[in-house]
């Protein structure tokens, strides 16, 4: 099948570009960092340098302990106001002057000045860099992690990784032509904001003898609210809190206002939005309708678990929205189905999610304004199911004609999950059979090829849709066979999941909980979210059966992923380098690297958080310890 195709594809590259790396990384490896700056100490530097941008302190009066050098940087509305250097010698730390007599300082009210956040990155090592050739180029740097330097003969320059997060250079190397694939430094960029701040035109910079290098910092940050000690900062993200279901909870809702506060007259929502420009997507053509209908899906789940009216609403809007989006030929009295108005092309993926959006409305509310609209989308999910059990994923409204051949990503498993959420409310045997025929194709008649004995495909919404259609269909063994295939599913993604103790984490802490076939790519939080939710389900699969040992691993599986989740929302003590944090509060990035938020990231991240409420222990004293 074309996914697997594909799939296998992206895992080919990214193991040969692993391989690459690894290479790379031990040539030219920074050394371990000699210099440590323990707790007790960057909280009397933050507050002395608090003291200092306020104007109560003079530039030499800062007392440390070690030897270091690095910068201390204001940050304010996600712009880096002032930048000076600081450097603890004997006892003594001095601090560049230009901290205290900052114009740009003085100008902010003294309300604004207090919202500002005080970072200080330490420098801890720096080696070489390949730059010759692009691609190892791209691959020497570790993204978010390592700053990049300019030696010239008589100055250094250099460029954070806070430099190189603001001014989105993280993220530009698109290696394959799949969605949402970026992958390293976007290295012309990055030479070309180096040589901005070294002054330097095209000329003077061909002329002038330079070397690339790579360095390491320690870095920590006064919290938003200044009322704790500083916060480490790793690859632009400080900690989140402790895993508890009070926190899922809370992570939950928070997203969950995100997608209100960012709905439009309508019901459409901002789409994307820009975090480090403080900007949604305008653009009419880059509107996904299936990521609409999932995220009025979770809006209507999560108001069944709080009862808050105001996520009701906003589901309803969103739905309102849908049932509006029916281009001609999709609007018949038997049968319905969404797409943009005028468009000669609509797919499953739409009209399946609008339907399982519309079946969770009514769960979650007992309204049945949606009913009918519902019943009609049903009846075109049927019409695009093959008598194998396969959905067919493109239609075309105008002349009723659906395409048999065109394969796309997750819409076969959307529209067997969306099936049986209906007919837990309508439990009609249509529904029913065609639930059962589309899983037996999805897990047995789909995976009939060689390459199903080694990998598995995206199959998350396959494996919700078992757990949702469990009660639903017989007790056989061709029910207990769906369920093998998600158990098998969960063992498979535990292969790509990062745990403590593996190397990469000792560079790269953050993979803990994520999932990934090398760790060259900073980790992503919508591969995390839509496993974890399918995991849920196949854990709710595992306890149903009684595989106490599976579902053990699939519990431990989950929790990682969930503690990945919460440490990667957007929160105010991590969004130093955005603008407007208010506005991206509750939000999930694409990646700590590529900070663009978008509404299925939220979807998917929130209601994994939401059901998996229950795994987490009511309290934690502390920081929990790593899952194994």
């Amino acid at each position: 099948m074309m996914r697997r195709a594909l799939l296998g594809l992206v895992v080919g590259y990214s193991l040969l570009l692993a391989a690459l790396w690894l290479g790379i990384s031990r040539r030219v490896a920074v050394p371990p960092g000699t210099t440590v700056v323990p707790p007790p100490e960057r909280a009397a530097l933050i507050a002395r340098l608090r003291a200092l941008v306020d104007g109560t302190l003079p530039p030499d009066a800062a007392t440390g302990g070690g030897e270091w050098n690095g910068f201390a940087t204001v940050w304010c509305r996600g712009r880096a106001l002032v930048r000076g250097e600081v450097k603890s010698r004997d006892g003594h730390t001095a601090v560049d002057g230009a901290l205290a007599g900052s114009e740009a300082l003085r100008a902010l009210p003294p309300s604004d000045r207090a919202a500002c956040r005080i970072k200080v990155d330490v420098l801890t090592g720096r080696a070489p860099i390949a730059a010759g050739i692009e691609p190892l180029f791209v691959l020497s740097l570790i993204a978010g992690v390592d700053g990049l330097g300019l030696q010239l003969p008589d100055r250094e320059v250099l460029l954070l990784p806070d430099d190189l997060l603001a001014a989105d250079l993280l993220a530009g190397h698109r290696p394959l032509p799949v969605p949402d694939l970026t992958l390293g430094l976007d290295a012309r960029g990055a030479v070309r904001l180096l040589a901005l701040r070294a002054g330097l035109d095209a000329d003077a910079w061909r002329r002038t003898p330079h070397r690339l290098f790579r360095f390491r910092t320690e870095s920590f940050i006064e919290p938003a609210a200044h009322d704790r000690p500083p916060l480490p900062v790793f690859r632009g993200n400080t900690p989140g809190p402790p895993l508890t279901r009070a926190a899922l909870r809370e992570a939950a809702v928070s997203g969950g206002a995100w997608l209100r506060d960012h709905q439009r007259q309508g019901g459409r929502f901002d789409y994307q939005y820009h975090t480090l420009a403080d900007q949604p997507t305008t653009d009419e053509n880059d509107y996904s309708l299936p990521r609409h209908a999932g995220a009025a899906y979770y809006l209507a789940q999560l108001h069944g678990a709080t009862r808050d009216p105001g996520f009701r609403e906003a589901a309803r809007q969103a739905l309102r929205h849908l049932a509006a989006s029916r281009p001609a030929g999709c609007d018949r009295p038997d049968l319905a189905c969404v797409g943009a108005p005028g468009s000669e092309q609509v797919d499953l993926g739409s009209s399946a999610l609008a339907l399982l959006a519309a079946a969770e409305y009514q769960h979650a509310t007992g309204d049945s304004e949606f009913a009918p609209f519902a019943r009609r989308l049903a009846a075109f999910l049927l019409a695009m199911q093959r008598p194998d059990g396969e959905f067919c994923h493109l239609y075309r409204p105008f002349e009723g004609l659906r395409d048999e051949r065109s394969k796309l990503l997750y819409f076969s498993g959307e529209a067997a999950f969306a099936l049986a959420r209906l007919a837990h409310l309508t439990p009609e045997p249509r529904y029913i059979a065609a639930v059962d025929n589309a899983l037996h194709y999805l897990t047995e008649k789909s995976n009939d090829t060689l390459a199903a004995n080694f990998f598995y495909g995206e199959e998350h919404w396959t494996c919700i849709a078992v757990d949702e259609a469990w009660d639903l269909l017989p007790s056989d063994r061709r029910r207990e066979r769906f369920a093998d295939y998600c158990e098998g599913f969960g063992a498979f993604l535990r292969k790509s999941q990062f745990v403590a103790g593996e190397g990469p984490l000792q560079e790269q802490p953050d993979l803990l909980g994520s999932y990934g076939f090398s760790s060259l790519m900073p980790p992503h939080s919508a591969p995390v979210a839509s496993r974890s939710e399918a995991m849920l389900s196949t854990l709710r699969l595992a306890e149903r059966r009684g595989h106490a040992a599976e579902a053990d691993a699939l519990r431990a599986q989950v929790l990682g992923s969930l503690r990945f989740l919460l440490d990667h929302q957007v929160r105010d003590d991590n969004a130093w380098l955005m603008p407007d944090p208010g506005a991206a509060r509750g939000g999930f990035l694409m990646s700590d690297v590529k900070r663009t938020i978008r509404i299925d990231l939220i979807q998917h991240a929130c209601s994994a958080l939401l059901r998996g409420e229950a795994l987490a222990p009511p309290q934690t004293h502390g920081r929990p310890p790593p899952i194994h």
